[in-house]
């Protein structure tokens, strides 16, 4: 239904929704921080980080009856309740969607017996819209020092890259670097022919599984480098070395300021 929102999983359209105006408003300046050392970037070093993000939505609700009116605006304050970042998606903006809460209280207004008024402040504490529907990528690393692929990236945005590597002979180290952007990240320890390991940028974290199981348990010991993005809009080619043969899997969400 056009002009309505689906929040938190619940399609607002069902509850006699529909909105006037949504702004996702403008991301705000970065702000940078000198004391940005961790997982995020392994060495000492700054990075730029964002505000969060407002979106407000002014919306009418309308029903059969007052009784009818009165239960979809319970429903709605309801499905407003979840007190942690949960998917919000406009309509008429269906190839995105950003991770949001409620940001202050909802006072409906009365429109006549059958139809109310308000207008809903979103929070994005992560104020990036995302791609509602993954990439994904697949290469086979064949019997070399290193494998060179090449991802087509799109968005405003630098993406955040899940890398999950299967090998077919002993590996180590496992390094994985963006030349477009020139971020590294290097797993230095031994990775069995049985074993797969996965990289997620996103997180910030790596863990690693036997094959057959799938099931994974950490490995952030001897890690070094700084996780790398995907830059928006070009080509980015990437090299991955310390795995003789086997395959990469990329997957990431397109981004958008």
């Amino acid at each position: 239904m056009a002009n309505a929102f689906t929040f938190d999983g619940t399609d607002f359209s069902t509850l006699g929704v529909t909105y006037l105006t949504a702004v996702p408003g403008v991301l705000p300046s970065p702000k940078f921080a000198r004391d940005s050392v961790g997982f995020r970037d392994l060495s000492v070093g700054g990075a730029s980080t964002f505000p969060e993000r407002t979106i407000s939505i002014a919306l009418h609700v309308h029903g059969t009856s007052a009784s009818d009116l009165r239960d979809k605006l319970d429903s709605i304050a309801l499905a407003l309740s979840s007190r942690e970042d949960a998917a919000l998606s406009l309509d008429n903006w269906p190839s995105r969607y950003w991770m949001a809460r409620v940001g202050s209280e909802v006072r409906p207004q009365p429109m006549g017996p059958l139809a109310a008024a308000c207008e809903i402040e979103f929070v994005c504490a992560d104020p990036f819209g995302y791609a509602s529907v993954e990439s994904t990528d697949d290469d086979t690393i064949e019997a070399a020092a290193s494998h060179e692929f090449s991802l087509v990236v799109g968005g405003t945005a630098p993406a955040l890259p899940v890398f999950v590597v299967v090998p077919t002979a002993a590996s180590a180290p496992v390094v994985i670097s963006n030349e477009t952007t020139g971020e590294k990240i290097s797993w230095e320890n031994a990775l069995a022919a049985t074993d797969q390991i996965r990289i997620n940028c996103s997180t910030q974290y790596i863990d690693v599984a036997d094959q057959a199981t799938e099931t994974y348990d950490a490995s952030m010991l001897n890690v070094a480098g700084r996780f790398p993005t995907l830059a928006p809009g070009v080509t980015n080619n990437l090299i991955i070395s310390g795995v003789p043969s086997g395959a990469v899997g990329t997957t990431w969400r397109n981004r958008y300021m």
